[in-house]
């Protein structure tokens, strides 16, 4: 097992992921090391990074957008940059790193593995500190990243008098001047040439 493991720390994610489909005693030898899952911490940097991917190219003609259909874009922008060698090479850099003090022991785990290739950039709230979009909202609010609006309706129920309240969290704006937004976008004018600056263009 040990051996096995030490084989497939060489190689890429796809190529280790391969391996434990070989069959079900390397699968079992691999279980929990391929791939590496991020702590809280790290999974929150990653939902960061995604919604500056999503803002960078977001259009205002679009507003008010509900917060679940920006969560579907972000999904979309952690899978771009898992394919891509800078997005991947930067999420690397600044997410595989100690990132404060909660959940100590799983980021020491994580840094003590030196495995960056092998962490799935799989986009994944209920794995975050934030565990639900209305918390990611308010948290992005309050740093004034963006501007979320929590719309309240009632509905009524099919074949009923009866009616039922629905909410939703809106994005209703986008804050161009704060420095996370300014940060990423010189970083992704000098470094993108795939879908984000098409986007842009």
């Amino acid at each position: 097992e040990l051996m096995l493991a030490g084989v497939c720390d060489w190689l890429s994610l796809v190529a280790a992921l391969r391996v434990t489909m070989t069959c079900r005693s390397w699968a079992a030898a691999l279980g929990g090391h391929v791939p590496l899952a991020l702590p809280p911490p790290q999974a929150d940097a990653l939902l960061q990074f995604c919604l500056l991917e999503v803002l960078i190219v977001f259009d205002d003609d679009r507003l008010p957008l509900p917060i679940s259909a920006v969560y579907s874009e972000m999904r979309a922008a952690a899978r771009r940059a898992a394919a891509d060698p800078r997005r991947r090479a930067r999420l690397e850099a600044s997410i595989v790193r100690d990132l404060g003090p909660a959940c100590k022991s799983q980021q020491r785990r994580l840094l003590k593995e030196g495995r960056p290739h092998h962490v799935c950039w799989h986009l994944e709230i209920k794995s975050s500190g934030f565990r639900s979009l209305e918390r990611l909202a308010k948290h992005f609010d309050s740093e004034r990243l963006i501007e979320a609006f929590h719309q309240r309706w009632h509905k009524r129920i099919h074949h009923s008098p009866n009616t039922r309240t629905c909410m939703e969290w809106l994005l209703t704006r986008v804050n161009r001047s704060h420095p996370l937004f300014l940060e990423h976008l010189q970083w992704a004018s000098s470094h993108d040439c795939g879908p984000t600056a098409e986007a842009r263009a």
